[in-house]
């Protein structure tokens, strides 16, 4: 203001009119601008020397845009009503209580500045902790009990509760009794009606049902944990972590069961989901507490939450035994530490809801840490009287450690419980076939003697598998199938004979008895002997592979249905069997992923195409080669079986079926690091629906090298193909056989639904980036759908032609 008086005084200093009617006359208006221009280029010039001299300048008046409302609420700390009024009599009431506002100061900025305590030199008696009390008063209310304590002896005179026991000093014993009981009363009435008594809706509104609001808070709630994914994330780490630490600190005994490394298991595994499962219940309290009064279903809420954490439940045992079963090795399977596991953290993330419901988020991570702890130590501590086990029954750990214990004995004597057994070499040659009882006399005679506290069948078939080698024996592994058969007294086929360099195992053999026992035979026999036996295994082979054998046995096979539930069952506990070689898998991709995202930068420019293209190849390369052994591991398996009216189609679903977990799990564990070391401008469901697309397509790809190629050909193809083809489909289309070529690439596809999920982001000014950089490339933003449909198409087409082939060279 003083700036523009000192504009305004120049103004009028410099322009001396007598008369005003002089503005009228033409002449005088080049003098006027010219004065006027004058007077401003002074003005000006002291407007920048006094701006320079001060250290703020406001723009806008504060106090012209408060005065622009109609009421103004002011509450103080936990949300009591200090005002609630006009605006234009704030003041007046503030005023009234000795709060006067200085000047050329907002008057709402000053009122929240004492309310929090801020302005403490207050010209007044009342403290600014006694507002809301002296607003209730002002206003005529009644001063709850448990607020009067700060309030001063003048403003409860003022209270009608207590009017007429403050008018009456000298009232009796009785009387201040009475009234104690009746205030407390009031209180407890007040709690009991919140509490337990449902009020009456005025608003007659119709709620949805708890099955749509349990959808709603499914939904929600997923989202959620959807932007926590980091947390969760972090959370998989720390298991991880500790599965690997105690697994391979703790050395698994057979006098004790491993109960050592299963008691700090219990302990880990119990702390850490605790404490992620606190996060469930204690962080929302109050807008649960807000949406329940709202008429939100407590039931839906806390079952769409408990659902959510299913998944954890389910995922994290999974996650710590991939580390502690395969360094502890322990005797029991994996699925039964599995099952104990996943009991154990569904009862500890029980507990956890209680303690976050009941506690303050502090207290409830104290007691999470030392709950497992304490219950652990009582758990394992001698019972010498009935109270400590009637104690330790109620401890859960106790229970779990139990559960460990027993399955871990329970294979030293399960052997025993069998009357026979068959143990068949690579291939399905018979190794031994008898009574349990005679197995180890058996292989004694050949020099295989199973070492102490070692499970036979376990022992025998690493020697089958070639794990133990230092055999003190004289027979290979590889001879034993021979072997049985001279126990037995059989024939041992002439393609098996050169797998047998003993003499006298061959003079058993009835078929070359009479040919050794002529030493001179002539080259005519020999010669005719050859051609005999030539024809004969020719003989067999066309027989096999073009001729159908008649069934003499008159037995009804199975529906395609029932054997796909058969080979359904069969193949999960297979892959059960596996794990550790699945587990491998999930941690390769997990630093593919956490390495690819750490050195490629996205660019802007190239939509991140560089850091997708490594991802491509990464991918197939790893999904490939695991899903190799879906089919090249039992070619040998499935011939014998088909041959005796097993369903091809039954084994071929059931086998693909399999591989669809892994299709959905491995692009959410590579992204679980990719996309969060990268940060791209695409959604994670975006990214995750084309990686499930690459994956279906590969393992389609996988599935048909398997079954054409051998072996070694198939894992050859499987590390070159990904590399070429996507070497072709990232080069210049300067032909139009290079661009047919380029369309018949899956990584083609594959890049594209990348760079299009991305450049979909970019709004405004990055819109010409976007086109330009897509033409160049020569993708359509329009075509996302189209590619996700040509992966999926990819892969339907490669298992097509991988059963067919299946079919054909079953036999070959």
């Amino acid at each position: 203001m003083k700036l523009l008086s000192f504009c305004f005084a120049n103004l009028s200093h410099s322009l001396k009119f007598e008369d005003t009617n002089d503005f009228n006359n033409p002449a005088v208006l080049p003098l006027v601008t010219q004065m006027v221009y004058r007077s401003l280029s002074n003005s000006t010039a002291a407007l920048n020397q006094e701006l320079a001299t001060r250290a703020k300048f406001c723009v806008k008046d504060p106090y012209s845009l408060f005065q622009t409302f109609n009421d103004l609420v002011l509450l103080a700390k936990g949300g009591l009503t200090v005002y609630h009024g006009p605006v234009k009599d704030v003041e007046t009431y503030f005023s009234g209580l000795g709060i006067i506002v200085p000047e050329r100061i907002n008057p709402p900025d000053y009122y929240i500045d004492v309310l929090e305590g801020i302005v403490t030199n207050l010209n007044s008696d009342v403290s600014y902790k006694e507002l809301p009390q002296r607003w209730m008063l002002h206003k005529g209310y009644s001063v709850p009990l448990d607020m009067r304590n700060n309030n001063s002896a003048a403003g409860l005179e003022m209270n009608p509760d207590v009017r007429d026991s403050t008018i009456n000093a000298e009232q009796t014993f009785v009387r201040e009794l009475w009234g104690d009981v009746k205030s407390n009363f009031r209180l407890r009435r007040d709690k009991i009606r919140h509490n337990f008594l449902k009020t009456r809706d005025l608003s007659y509104r119709t709620t949805p049902s708890m099955l749509l609001q349990y959808k709603y808070f499914l939904g929600r709630i997923a989202k959620q944990r959807m932007r926590e994914a980091k947390l969760q994330a972090t959370d998989y780490l720390i298991l991880l972590l500790a599965g690997a630490c105690l697994g391979s600190l703790i050395k698994a005994s057979d006098e004790s069961f491993g109960a050592p490394g299963y008691t700090y298991t219990i302990i880990a595994v119990s702390l850490l989901c605790k404490i992620a499962a606190l996060r469930s219940f204690s962080l929302d309290k109050l807008h649960y507490w807000r949406e329940s009064a709202s008429g939100m279903s407590s039931l839906a809420c806390f079952l769409a939450k408990d659902t959510m954490d299913c998944f954890n439940t389910l995922v994290k045992p999974l996650v710590y035994l991939s580390m502690f079963y395969f360094f502890t090795n322990p005797r029991s399977t994996f699925f039964d530490n599995y099952i104990v596991l996943v009991c154990l953290v569904y009862c500890v993330t029980g507990i956890a809801y209680a303690l976050a419901i009941f506690l303050q988020p502090g207290s409830a991570q104290l007691f999470s840490v030392l709950l497992p702890v304490v219950l652990t130590l009582v758990a394992t501590q001698p019972k010498d009287s009935e109270a400590m086990k009637i104690i330790a029954d109620l401890c859960y750990p106790k229970w779990a450690l139990q559960a460990f214990v027993i399955g871990n004995a329970q294979n030293y004597s399960l052997f025993q419980t069998f009357n026979d057994l068959v143990l068949l070499a690579k291939g399905g040659l018979t190794v031994y076939h008898g009574p349990v009882k005679d197995v180890e006399t058996y292989f004694s005679g050949l020099g295989i003697i199973v070492p102490e506290r070692i499970n036979p069948p376990d022992y025998y078939i690493d020697v089958l598998e070639g794990i133990v080698t230092n055999l003190n024996s004289d027979v290979s592994y590889k001879e034993l199938p021979q072997r049985w058969m001279l126990h037995k007294g059989y024939s041992v086929p002439l393609d098996m004979r050169n797998n047998n360099n003993s003499d006298a195992g061959l003079e058993m053999n009835p078929d070359v008895r009479d040919s050794t026992n002529n030493a001179e035979q002539t080259f005519v026999r020999e010669l005719w002997g050859d051609v005999k036996s030539n024809f004969r295994l020719r003989r067999d082979k066309i027989r096999h592979n073009f001729l159908k054998t008649r069934d003499l046995s008159y037995r009804t096979t199975p529906s395609m249905w029932l054997q796909y539930k058969y080979f359904l069952g069969r193949i999960a506990k297979q892959r059960m069997r596996e794990a550790k070689l699945q587990a491998t898998d999930y941690l390769i991709l997990l630093l593919a992923g956490a390495c690819l995202g750490s050195l490629i930068k996205a660019s802007d420019e190239s939509f991140g195409a560089p850091g997708y293209t490594y991802t491509i190849i990464a991918v197939s390369l790893l999904c490939k080669i695991a899903a190799l052994r879906s089919f090249s591991l039992d070619k040998l398996h499935y011939w014998r079986e088909s041959a005796s009216g097993m369903s091809s189609l039954a084994c071929f679903l059931a086998k693909d079926t399999m591989d669809c977990f892994n299709t959905l799990v491995k692009p959410l564990v590579y992204l679980s690091m990719f996309y969060f070391f990268t940060n791209p401008r695409s959604t994670f469901f975006d990214n995750y629906i084309v990686l499930v697309c690459l994956v279906y397509c590969v393992t389609g790809i996988a599935y048909a090298l398997a079954i054409f190629l051998q072996p070694g050909s198939a894992q050859l193809f499987s590390v070159l193909l990904p590399v070429v083809l996507t070497l072709v489909a990232t080069q210049p289309k300067d032909s139009e056989a290079m661009k047919i070529i380029a369309d018949l690439c899956y990584p083609k596809w594959a890049l594209q639904a990348f760079v299009i999920g991305n450049a979909q982001k970019y709004y405004g000014v990055w819109m010409i980036t976007r086109c330009g950089s897509l033409m160049k490339s020569g993708y359509d933003i329009n075509e996302w759908n189209l590619c996700i449909m040509i992966l999926l198409l990819i892969g339907v087409v490669t298992r097509m032609i991988a059963f067919v082939g299946m079919i054909i060279l079953q036999k070959r």
